[in-house]
């Protein structure tokens, strides 16, 4: 059997169901061992995801795999919460920080479109980034890249962080303003590195000046439609809307979406730090792009692997870091490239291994609980034998 056909029979399993359908063609000895690993992962993962569901049955969950190149979906529990039918490709989430990925990918574009230099300081495009109360200890000016990379010093939210978290899209410029009033440097830029939602808000800020447009105009035409991402949104249609999986906050009281229907209003300051929905057929295209699959009318494949590899080392063990909007992450031997995300009622996972081509997208609509993402990431990534 050639590995594309082994691995639709492995997604084929229990709920798993092909993407889409793709025609099977004659492959060497080699693919069809490819073929086996695919099936293995496919297994692994499903196992992972039914045993951490369990733990948590609350909410939805959709997941999609990728091996050389074949996708399937696995989902779990309903589309509504708590009954009714099961997610499908088409169910909306939210993605929270993975957002960050696709405001670096902006950055990297009007960089390659000389637009801009990542050394330019976030000064020159955002004059509001001078109204940060006291500068960093050396004087040193931001840089775009430094926001991106999370080395620009800064605090990771602004104190105090409520009156400006929430806002419709059209103000979002005008909560940033406030943000910035209660932001301030925790090291200077440069030094080390230092996770900041107010940083990656000043960036789209920046950007969005560099582009001429509004932010999230600018990503829906230069992005999110050249890539048929159709349902990934910063503001929900109403069809959408019919379709978004309710947001679930689990805790020792039970489950509630009263936080994440709040955010329904929209996401303040933080629109290009996780202001996007989704559903895992887009990300599944969006997943394809990051793992090379060419797209020249959004950007060169070989450029965007190479700025992935940008990477600032952030943790403990040399076991993860960071890169022009991409998080990087070990599993034993094995490291992979991608983000996470996580607001109220929602989690997102998208991660692969450029080396042995394999990419996984989960969309959750429930935050805490036992449920344990990265048994599940660690089940798709694990060590070959």
């Amino acid at each position: 059997m050639n590995s594309r056909a082994t691995l639709a029979s492995a997604l084929l399993l229990g709920s798993w169901c092909p993407l889409t359908p793709a025609a099977l063609v004659a492959q060497s000895q080699a693919g069809a061992a490819s073929g086996d690993v695919g099936a293995t992962i496919a297994e692994r993962v499903r196992g992972a995801a039914e045993a951490e569901f369990a733990k948590s049955p609350v909410g939805a969950l959709s997941i999609a795999l990728l091996h050389d190149g074949q996708a399937g979906t696995l989902h779990l529990g309903h589309a509504d919460g708590r009954q009714g039918p099961p997610p499908t490709g088409t169910t909306v989430y939210r993605l929270g920080s993975v957002t960050k990925n696709f405001t670096a990918l902006m950055l990297l574009q009007l960089e390659a479109a000389d637009r801009c230099r990542f050394s330019d300081p976030v000064e020159r495009y955002l004059p509001e980034f001078a109204q940060i109360p006291s500068p960093p200890p050396s004087g040193a000016k931001v840089t775009l890249v430094q926001l991106a990379t999370h080395t620009s010093g800064l605090v990771r939210d602004p104190e105090p962080a409520e009156p400006f978290q929430l806002g419709p899209v059209a103000q979002w410029r005008t909560s940033l303003k406030g943000a910035l009033l209660g932001t301030h440097y925790r090291a200077d830029p440069g030094s080390t590195f230092s996770y900041s939602n107010i940083g990656y808000a000043c960036l789209g800020a920046a950007l969005e000046q560099i582009a001429g447009k509004p932010y999230a105009t600018y990503m829906s035409e230069r992005i999110l439609q050249p890539l048929g991402m159709t349902d990934t949104v910063f503001e929900l249609q109403p069809a959408q809307r019919a379709r978004l999986a309710p947001g679930y906050t689990i805790s020792h009281d039970g489950a509630s979406t009263d936080e994440a229907e709040a955010e329904l209003a929209g996401r303040g300051y933080r629109l290009p730090v996780g202001g996007l929905f989704s559903t895992v057929d887009d990300m599944t295209r969006w997943l394809r792009f990051q793992m090379g699959e060419p797209a020249p009318d959004v950007f060169s494949a070989a450029a965007l692997a190479a700025a992935q590899r940008r990477v600032v080392l952030s943790g403990p063990g040399l076991r993860s870091g960071y890169g022009i909007g991409v998080q990087l992450r070990r599993f034993g031997e094995v490291v992979v490239f991608g983000h996470s995300g996580g607001v109220p009622g929602y989690q997102a996972e998208m991660f692969f291994d450029p080396e042995r081509h394999i990419g996984i997208v989960m969309l959750r609509s429930a935050v805490f609980g036992g449920f344990d993402s990265g048994a599940i990431l660690a089940a798709a990534f694990a060590p070959p034998r």
